[in-house]
This record gives structure tokens, C-alpha cells and sequence, in this order.
């Protein structure tokens, strides 16, 4: 059977409670109806031009992105300037906009805790907890073992190589000894120390200064920055596998995209 668009807001809510979501971020639906029409989505990391371009061509009626677009009230629409621009195309073409972002960052199998299969992490736990309603297992990054230690520059190699980016920015010395690693996809400057303090010999997240990584190699702890996009994005198939496994059981037909094509906006010549 079909799905409205409410229909699909509560699934996501299922995966990942948007009562989980921080208090400054703005998930949930950005634009559209929650009675839409739902037969194909679209899902990407960031809602750009270019996503609603490729949403357009595969007649997807609702994009589902972790970014969302609107993250503060706006004062005007100016449809000639981004993000207006998507707003008015948007809703021109009757196309519906719903993000996920801290709350499947969150979430019990959220964007962390894909990030950290694909890293080879066993014995996992969650970086920073939280409890929902009083029931734990949710929470913020996650911390746990290799099934042998490797050293700092081999274990780069291999985030590059499962994370499916060209380059990585390493602090500290490449013979250093790896095996207990906190993950934090996106921007994770901010949980440098509260890996150290659990332990972590080594964090991989994305978006680290210069003083990130300068309070990194005081502190004793190594970092290996995968970019914000691609630490995000290479987990969100695990979130597409879970909308198609809740969608079949319920028996909703409603087809699902992944923007192939989508790419990091930072480029390193």
C-alpha cells in the first residue's frame, strides 16, 4: 500500500525519536504536508540544489536529508538567492523536505554506530549517554575496540579505504599503537577529551582545527579527521536499510533513492 508523508515522519521517529534531537537543531519536517502522497524518497546528506535536481529527475515526492535546511526562523524568502531558491523549486514541484539529524545521531542505530561497524569496532559503547523517557541506550559518538591493536598510519589507510575518501589529516605519530577508538561522524571536535577520558587512543571524526588538534597532542590522544562528509554519509545506508526493513514489514510501498552522486563540497587539490 501507499504512504502519506506523516506516515514516513513516523517511521523515521521510530529509528530515530526526534525528542532526541539537541534543543538548537531543527529536525523533523522542513517543508510539505504530512498528508503528501508518498510512492519514492530521496535520501542525502545535505538538502542542495543539486539534490532537489537529482529528486526532480527520479520523481521523488519527499527528500529525507541528515542537514536540515532551516536551522533558524528566516525573515524572507528571496527566491533568487539559496536557500529561497529551494523553498520556492521545492514547493513549486509539490516536493516535501524532512530532516534527520541529532536525533539519528542519537539514536540506538544512528549514524555513530554504522560509522562504527564500518571502522571494524567491537565492544562498542556509546561515547556520550543519554536516556530517553528512562530507557537507556541512546546517546552521542561511540568508543570501542579493534580485534588487535595496529599502528596510527596503517589504521588511516583503512579508514580511507572504508570510508571511500582519497585523503584523511592525521595528528599524531604513525607508529603510535590504536586499538581502543572513539567515532564521532560529522563534527566532533568537541568530544576529543571525553575520549581520552574513556580511554580512546585514537578519535576519528571530521571538522578538527588547528587548536582542536593542537589540545589533541597535549592530551595525549591521536586524531584522524575523515571529513564531516564522509563520516556522515557513509553511514546513512545503514539508515536506508532500516526505512526499507520497517516499510516492507508494514507492507508500504514506497521506493527509496540514495543520491549517488552527492559529493563532499570540500575539494583538496
Amino acid at each position: 500500500m501507499p504512504a502519506n508523508l506523516k506516515k514516513i515522519i513516523d517511521i523515521i521517529d521510530e529509528i530515530a525519536p526526534f525528542s532526541l534531537a539537541e534543543k538548537w537543531d531543527n529536525s523533523g519536517l522542513q517543508i510539505g504536508s504530512s498528508d503528501m502522497d508518498i510512492t519514492k524518497m530521496l535520501v542525502a546528506l545535505d538538502p542542495t540544489m543539486e539534490t532537489l535536481k537529482t529528486a526532480l529527475a527520479v520523481n521523488a515526492q519527499v527528500i529525507i536529508t541528515h542537514h536540515p535546511l532551516l536551522f533558524h526562523p528566516i525573515s524572507q524568502i528571496d527566491i533568487n538567492s539559496f536557500p529561497g531558491c529551494f523553498i520556492h523549486k521545492a514547493i513549486k514541484n509539490n516536493i516535501a523536505l524532512v530532516a534527520a539529524h541529532t536525533n539519528l545521531d542519537n539514536a540506538k542505530m544512528g549514524i555513530n554506530q554504522f560509522l562504527a561497524i564500518k571502522l571494524g569496532l567491537n565492544e562498542c559503547e556509546i561515547l556520550e549517554p543519554k536516556e530517553l523517557n528512562g530507557i537507556a541506550g541512546y546517546g552521542l559518538g561511540i568508543i570501542g575496540s579493534l580485534a588487535e591493536p595496529t599502528d596510527l598510519n596503517s589504521y588511516a589507510i583503512k579508514v580511507k579505504e572504508c570510508l571511500n575518501t582519497k585523503t584523511v589529516r592525521v595528528t599524531g605519530p604513525g607508529n603510535s599503537a590504536v586499538r581502543r577508538i572513539a567515532c564521532v561522524g560529522g563534527s566532533g571536535r568537541g568530544y576529543i577529551a571525553k575520549a581520552k577520558e574513556k580511554g580512546a587512543d585514537l578519535i576519528v571524526t571530521g571538522d578538527i582545527g588547528h587548536h582542536d588538534a593542537l589540545n589533541a597532542r597535549a592530551l595525549g590522544i591521536n586524531v584522524i579527521d575523515a571529513g564531516h562528509f564522509y563520516t556522515e554519509r557513509s553511514a546513512l545506508t545503514g539508515f536506508i536499510g532500516q526505512m526499507k526493513e520497517k516499510l516492507t514489514a508494514q507492507g508500504i510501498e514506497v521506493m527509496i533513492d540514495f543520491f549517488t552522486d552527492e559529493t563532499d563540497p570540500v575539494r583538496i587539490l
